[in-house]
């Protein structure tokens, strides 16, 4: 069925960025438990793929599995996190089933397949290029770098947008695009307090190690779990301030 929506590229003032880390935080605080769990889930299939890269004892083979699993299952969990804040929203009960169902069924299945794709096209360019013209590899590192980072903004805002617009993968990826060029200062101000937060955590982790040793892997995981779960509510609220569908 041909979709026949549009988005609407709104422009938002600077200080919405301050909105965005509040309202993901607020919406982690009210309904906690279940938001940490959808996305243990998620993370979990990134550990299932090192370990099974670590059964076939291959450096290569582990990291190829590891940036694999992170271009796709860092996009699942996005998307799952956003249909869940779509759903309070709406005040729905948040069931895991009809999560799942919703983001199967959904367009982002394949916008979460073409972002992976574009990310291996990206990283296998910057590599054939770098073997062809290896006097230009600080040049062409911060390209690979650059391209990549863009990649990612637009993925945090086309993927929860679509969980309403449910268009093309290209079409969204293109929105998206276009709201952080519309929205550059708010959006950079967003994502700078993010790495911040995510330096800040890594300091917290850093100074347990100090204090209790090992003991302090635990802290580290469950800040970035944390973290990852607010990031992707943060990033569903920054969608729908940005991107408004217009049937």
């Amino acid at each position: 069925m041909k979709n026949d929506q549009i988005l609407i590229v709104q422009r938002v003032k600077f200080s919405a960025f301050l909105h965005w880390i509040s309202a993901g935080a607020i919406s982690l605080w009210l309904n906690p438990w279940r938001l940490l769990l959808l996305s243990a889930i998620c993370l979990s299939l990134f550990g299932f793929g090192l370990l099974a890269g670590s059964v076939l004892q291959s450096n290569f083979v582990i990291v190829t599995i590891a940036s694999l699993c992170l271009s796709l299952i860092f996009p699942l969990l996005l998307s799952c996190l956003a249909i869940a804040e779509y759903k309070q929203g709406l005040h729905e009960e948040l069931q895991f089933k009809l999560i799942f169902r919703a983001f199967w069924q959904g367009t982002n299945l394949r916008l979460v397949i073409v972002y992976a794709l574009l990310v291996l096209l990206v990283s296998l360019s910057c590599s054939y290029l770098l073997y062809l013209l290896p006097e230009y590899q600080a040049v062409l590192s911060y390209i690979l770098e650059a391209a990549l980072a863009l990649l990612q903004i637009i993925m945090l805002i086309a993927i929860p947008a679509n969980i309403s617009y449910q268009g093309k993968p290209f079409h969204a990826l293109a929105y998206g695009l276009r709201a952080f060029g519309v929205n550059f200062i708010p959006c950079m101000l967003f994502f700078l307090m993010v790495f911040v937060t995510l330096f800040a955590a890594i300091a917290v982790a850093k100074l347990a190690a100090l204090l209790i040793g090992s003991w302090a892997l635990i802290i580290y995981v469950l800040e970035l779990w944390l973290f990852v779960t607010w990031l992707g509510l943060a990033s569903a609220k920054m969608a729908q301030d940005l991107l408004t569908v217009d049937a």
